[in-house]
């Protein structure tokens, strides 16, 4: 895992070259990186599930889960002495709480040779307003479920960082911060 993507590729077997051509359509960072679009996981199969959000949460995450690792199976078949990276872009919170852990765990049993960078956005988690007719009772277990399924997150990964941009404060920054953009935490490591 700690090669560079780049030195995964013999360039002069496999491109005819070494490594000078530039062109995307022989440059392995470029045709050996795939898009794969897991958001069917995340779409309600059932309308029933829509009353309750923990119920809908579970069976979407696990639903993520499956076509993560479907696509870690089919990546690492392929090609298999390469090191998968994962980005999961805006990782919706309640679904990556179920599937996180699970990926994670499956990852290290099997001693895959896969790193996941997975992006959040807790703000919009803790501040959306939860649906008029969940199960889940009172608007304050719904903050504690979520703050629980964010605190499930985190604990899910080796690593777990915090950026705070400058540009969301009402009043500028204190001085001594005027050139730089924002504040990087490193919360976990």
């Amino acid at each position: 895992l700690s090669k560079r993507m780049w030195d995964q590729f013999d360039f002069e077997q496999d491109y005819g070259d070494n490594g000078n051509n530039t062109d995307a359509e022989k440059n392995p960072l470029v045709t050996n990186t795939k898009i794969v679009d897991c958001s069917r996981a995340l779409w309600s199969s059932s309308s029933t599930l829509r009353n309750d959000a923990t119920m809908e949460y579970q069976q979407q995450g696990m639903a993520l889960f499956c076509s993560l690792y479907k696509h870690l199976q089919t990546t690492l078949s392929s090609h298999p002495n390469t090191v998968i990276r994962l980005f999961l872009h805006r990782l919706p919170i309640g679904q990556g709480a179920i599937a996180m852990p699970l990926l994670m765990s499956k990852i290290r049993k099997e001693n895959l040779p896969v790193v996941v960078l997975a992006t959040a956005r807790p703000w919009k988690w803790l501040s959306s307003s939860p649906s008029s007719n969940n199960n889940y009772g009172s608007s304050n277990n719904d903050a504690m479920n979520k703050l629980d399924a964010l605190s499930s997150l985190r604990t899910a990964t080796d690593v777990t960082l915090s950026l705070d941009s400058f540009s969301s404060f009402r009043s500028p920054p204190p001085p001594e911060f005027s050139l730089l953009q924002g504040v990087l935490t490193v919360r976990k490591c």
